[in-house]
Protein backbone atom coordinates (compact mmCIF):
# COMPACT_ATOMS: atom_id res chain seq x y z
CA UNK A 1 0.00 0.00 0.00
CA UNK A 2 2.82 2.33 0.75
CA UNK A 3 4.54 1.67 -2.07
CA UNK A 4 1.54 2.48 -4.06
CA UNK A 5 1.30 5.74 -2.35
CA UNK A 6 4.46 7.08 -3.03
CA UNK A 7 4.54 5.63 -6.43
CA UNK A 8 1.45 8.30 -6.68
CA UNK A 9 3.66 11.04 -5.34
CA UNK A 10 6.04 10.25 -7.51
CA UNK A 11 4.29 10.48 -10.35
CA UNK A 12 2.13 13.60 -8.81
CA UNK A 13 5.94 15.72 -8.81
CA UNK A 14 6.61 14.58 -12.52
CA UNK A 15 3.89 15.64 -14.07
CA UNK A 16 3.94 18.95 -11.67
CA UNK A 17 7.71 18.90 -13.41
CA UNK A 18 6.66 18.26 -16.67
CA UNK A 19 4.40 20.99 -17.12
CA UNK A 20 6.89 23.68 -15.22
CA UNK A 21 9.08 22.71 -18.14
CA UNK A 22 6.49 22.91 -20.94
CA UNK A 23 5.49 26.04 -19.24
CA UNK A 24 9.03 27.18 -19.98
CA UNK A 25 8.51 26.63 -22.90
CA UNK A 26 5.24 28.32 -23.99
CA UNK A 27 3.79 25.24 -24.26
CA UNK A 28 1.02 26.00 -22.36
CA UNK A 29 -1.99 23.83 -23.59
CA UNK A 30 0.48 20.61 -23.16
CA UNK A 31 1.40 21.91 -19.57
CA UNK A 32 -2.36 22.50 -18.45
CA UNK A 33 -2.71 18.86 -19.64
CA UNK A 34 0.07 18.14 -17.36
CA UNK A 35 -1.00 19.85 -14.51
CA UNK A 36 -4.49 18.60 -14.63
CA UNK A 37 -2.92 15.20 -14.64
CA UNK A 38 -0.78 16.22 -11.24
CA UNK A 39 -4.57 17.44 -9.77
CA UNK A 40 -6.26 14.59 -10.34
CA UNK A 41 -3.69 12.21 -8.84
CA UNK A 42 -4.05 14.65 -5.80
CA UNK A 43 -6.48 17.59 -5.68
CA UNK A 44 -5.20 18.44 -1.57
CA UNK A 45 -2.10 19.82 -2.66
CA UNK A 46 -1.77 23.02 -3.67
CA UNK A 47 1.44 22.71 -5.72
CA UNK A 48 -0.10 21.83 -8.75
CA UNK A 49 -2.79 24.25 -8.87
CA UNK A 50 -0.76 27.57 -8.10
CA UNK A 51 1.51 25.87 -11.28
CA UNK A 52 -1.80 25.52 -13.04
CA UNK A 53 -3.29 29.16 -11.98
CA UNK A 54 0.24 31.01 -13.24
CA UNK A 55 -0.49 29.01 -16.62
CA UNK A 56 -4.02 29.97 -16.86
CA UNK A 57 -2.61 33.72 -15.75
CA UNK A 58 0.07 33.13 -18.73
CA UNK A 59 -2.51 32.37 -21.15
CA UNK A 60 -4.67 35.43 -20.71
CA UNK A 61 -7.33 32.90 -18.80
CA UNK A 62 -7.94 34.93 -16.18
CA UNK A 63 -11.05 33.46 -14.89
CA UNK A 64 -9.19 29.87 -14.62
CA UNK A 65 -6.20 31.42 -13.10
CA UNK A 66 -8.76 33.12 -10.26
CA UNK A 67 -10.33 29.72 -9.76
CA UNK A 68 -7.13 27.67 -9.28
CA UNK A 69 -5.61 30.33 -6.91
CA UNK A 70 -9.11 29.81 -4.97
CA UNK A 71 -8.68 26.25 -4.82
CA UNK A 72 -4.80 27.13 -3.07
CA UNK A 73 -6.46 29.33 -0.55
CA UNK A 74 -8.84 26.87 0.39
CA UNK A 75 -6.33 23.96 0.58
CA UNK A 76 -3.89 25.96 2.51
CA UNK A 77 -7.14 27.37 4.76
CA UNK A 78 -8.01 23.79 5.73
CA UNK A 79 -4.29 22.67 6.48
CA UNK A 80 -4.17 25.59 8.88
CA UNK A 81 -7.77 24.96 10.40
CA UNK A 82 -6.25 20.70 10.72
CA UNK A 83 -3.40 21.89 12.39
CA UNK A 84 -4.98 24.31 14.66
CA UNK A 85 -7.07 21.37 15.71
CA UNK A 86 -4.46 19.24 15.99
CA UNK A 87 -2.39 21.48 18.59
CA UNK A 88 -5.61 22.23 20.89
CA UNK A 89 -5.97 18.23 21.17
CA UNK A 90 -5.08 16.31 24.26
CA UNK A 91 -1.84 14.74 24.27
CA UNK A 92 -2.09 11.33 23.18
CA UNK A 93 -1.67 9.50 27.09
Amino acid sequence: MQQAINLSRDIRIAYIDLGVVLAQQKNYPEAVKALQRAVELDPAQSDAHYRLGNVYKAMGNAKSAQEEFAKVRKIQENSQEDLVHKMSSSPPA
